[in-house]
């Protein structure tokens, strides 16, 4: 009786032992991208900004007021960026940056950058990364 107890034990945590083995090697296989610098433009694209990115990740801007713009950049991590940073000469003046995990345990980093005018900013995703172009003023903001 008590032979049959121990192996049952044994069984149980081989079991489990193998679930949590199977688990944790699904996780491990998902690459991050890694935000690898923030750069503004100077003289003619002084209203262009550009966050290398490599990897694979997807983005949410928000326009949270007037001077300052918000981007989540889900699946991300950063990778030898300063935390916070100045932009001389541009639109953009500064920007700081916040890790975290979301509800599902994904790295996100936010960008919250300060936008020295009420413009426009255009953004697009490149091979390199995203690519931030301010313009006029508009009431749609992004």
């Amino acid at each position: 009786m008590r032979r049959k107890a121990i192996l049952s034990l044994t069984m149980i945590g081989l079991v489990l032992g193998t679930v949590s083995v199977a688990q944790s090697r699904d996780g491990a296989t998902q690459p991050l991208a890694s935000l690898k610098a923030i750069t503004a433009g100077g003289g003619a694209s002084a209203h262009q900004l550009l966050l290398r990115i490599d990897g694979p990740y997807s983005f949410q801007p928000v326009r949270a007021t007037a001077d300052s713009l918000l981007l989540d950049l889900k699946g991300v991590k950063a990778g030898g960026v300063a935390k916070e940073g100045e932009l001389p000469g541009g639109v953009f003046g500064g920007y700081h940056l916040l890790q975290y995990s979301d509800s599902n345990g994904v790295p996100v980093v936010r960008v919250q950058l300060g936008v020295k005018q009420a413009a426009s900013v255009k953004i697009e995703k490149e091979v390199s990364g995203l690519r931030l172009t301010a313009g006029a003023a508009s009431p749609a903001g992004t």
